[in-house]
């Protein structure tokens, strides 16, 4: 049911590009410099507020930008070709009941289904959605928009006439019967967007958003980005050969790392190399021929079985089913690939000891978590269980977090939709029940994360950035904090900016982190980023101790929205 305040009123969603009342969806989205930069692909600011009944008058203030030249984009050659636009729902959630915010996939379903005036396609503005019955290209867009300057939109509604002006230029108008407005916003498209001021006159309603935590973080930020001597080229990529992908697995000895990664983006597993001095050299490892039919994400463990003989397994995902090989000599020789009888979208990150000898593995497969238990060190595992899944957020990738007395796991999940921060829930009772997912602060958003303890009980997780308008968004990050920050939601002690991939690609071109801590302090963070202006991604590791970060003087204090 869609209830809404009465009464006209002026309501400021953004005031000289602050965010005072609105929903930021995305990882590209930035916040700095008087303007709420939009970037390209599925970045959404939202109004918090719909409108309901009656008259009303939407108004705007905007510029539109050229999405920047970085490896991995395909640039549109025209301000007025991004597909940016004002997004409204015309009052389909008010009569059909559905939640609002409900997400299936990366983009919500009623962004699919909204009706959108359009700043730029094909040269021309452009309508396109159910009010609209299609697509209408209008008149050219470079006569009414100014090229990379500001300019004001506004929609209005008088009686059941609707109508959208350009700079007091009324572009179109028709007619609009429905009682409700709904959902009002901006996207970027495949462009940039910079959103200045964003307002509404009229009768409007509160949505039905659950978020629990603030967008953005307080805590410092040490960059250590610039500083290349942390940096080992694991293995390098060129103009036609793009790494991707790697996660990492620390033996016994405290030395030897082995680093399983795939061909491109989701792609053919099957790259492997070997370090025997704790990431500072490699050597390739040679894996059977069947790997490269297995895709998605590898996941390396060590693991033991009933009689504490250690054996090394590699998981991946074929066609939705979860694949697995094994090593029996320290990961110098591997087996082919073979069915383990799980499904999932991408295999367990973390598989961590329990009682009885026995292993407990999380992973998802579309929305949901899933948990698996392996009594023989991985060469079997019980029926897959699902244990989590939001009613309208996207939960993945789960890592698995011990407490310090090891009474406790807890379970950060990556939130996909962009709706929300990372998830975070516990078990008391070594995974066989969960508590309630719960969205952790956004100093802890982020993809793919992989944590490790220091020697003083500090905990260390690196993942891809996806913090809503944090100055290292998309980069490759870590975050300090104790155990006790993840059960009270606390942001933690500082983050640790490691990689910048925005010089040479696009937002988000790293993360998928190894993590391994050696004896001496040292953390070795895998990952993959382009290093070199006209290459694709290498496999890249950053060597940093605690002992050093905690004495280096923060770059920033973090922003809170």
């Amino acid at each position: 049911m869609c209830l809404y305040r009465g009464g006209m009123e002026k309501v400021i969603f953004v005031k000289e590009g602050q965010p005072l009342g609105v929903r930021l969806a995305g990882f590209g989205l930035d916040c700095h410099l008087g303007y709420i930069y939009l970037g390209p692909g599925r970045d959404f600011v939202y109004a918090d507020r719909a409108i309901g009944a009656g008259d009303f008058r939407i108004q705007a203030r905007l510029s539109l930008h050229k999405p920047p030249q970085h490896q991995g984009f395909v640039p549109r050659p025209k301000t007025d070709e991004s597909n940016a636009a004002f997004c409204f729902a015309g009052g389909n959630f008010c009569r059909s009941g559905e939640n609002e915010l409900k997400v299936s996939g990366f983009v919500p379903p009623e962004v699919r289904r909204h009706s959108r005036f359009g700043f730029g396609h094909e040269g021309r503005i452009y309508l396109d959605g159910p009010l609209f019955g299609g697509i209408k290209l209008l008149d050219a867009a470079k006569s009414l928009i100014p090229a990379e300057e500001l300019f004001d939109f506004e929609v209005a509604r008088t009686d059941n006439r609707l109508r959208f002006s350009i700079d007091d230029q009324v572009v179109y108008q028709t007619t609009f019967d429905e009682k409700f407005f709904g959902k009002v916003g901006f996207t970027a498209g495949q462009g940039v967007m910079r959103l200045r001021d964003f307002e509404v006159h009229g009768n409007t309603y509160y949505l039905d958003w659950q978020r629990s935590q603030s967008v953005g973080y307080t805590i410092p930020v040490i960059d250590l980005a610039d500083q290349l001597q942390r940096q080992v080229v694991v293995a390098r990529g060129s103009e036609s050969i793009d790494y991707q992908h790697p996660t990492t697995v620390l033996l016994r000895d405290g030395r030897t790392i082995l680093c399983p990664w795939t061909h491109g983006h989701g792609g053919a597993l099957g790259p492997m190399k070997r370090s025997q001095d704790g990431g500072l050299t490699w050597q390739w490892v040679k894996t059977p021929a069947n790997w490269t039919q297995v895709q998605n994400c590898p996941t390396i463990h060590r693991l033991t079985d009933g009689h504490d003989v250690e054996q090394l397994i590699v998981l991946g995902g074929k066609d939705g089913s979860m694949m697995q090989a094994v090593s029996e000599d320290l990961g110098v020789t591997w087996s082919a690939m073979r069915p383990t009888g799980l499904s999932c979208t991408v295999p367990p990150i973390t598989i961590e000891p329990i009682s009885d000898g026995r292993h407990l593995a999380l992973f998802h497969q579309g929305r949901s978590i899933f948990m698996s238990i392996t009594g023989d060190g991985g060469l079997t595992w019980s029926e897959q269980q699902k244990i989590a899944e939001e009613r309208d957020a996207y939960l993945c990738e789960p890592v698995i977090i011990r407490s310090p007395d090891g009474k406790q796991l807890a379970t950060v999940m990556r939130e996909n939709s962009r709706w929300y921060n990372s998830f975070i829930m516990f078990s008391n009772d070594e995974g066989t029940t969960w508590s309630n997912p719960e969205e952790l602060p956004g100093s802890l958003s982020g993809d793919r994360h992989m944590a490790r303890y220091d020697e003083d009980g500090r905990i260390v997780m690196v993942f891809r950035d996806t913090c809503i308008c944090s100055r290292t968004a998309a980069d490759f990050v870590g975050w300090v904090g104790r155990y006790e920050d993840l059960v009270e939601k606390r942001e933690g002690q500082y983050r640790i900016r490691l990689i910048a991939n925005s010089r040479y690609a696009h937002a988000g071109y790293t993360g998928y982190p190894g993590l391994e801590r050696l004896a001496d302090g040292t953390f070795v963070a895998t990952t993959y980023a382009v290093m070199e202006k006209g290459h694709q991604a290498s496999i890249v590791s950053v060597r940093f101790r605690l002992s050093e970060t905690d004495g280096i003087t923060p770059d920033n204090e973090g922003i809170t929205v």
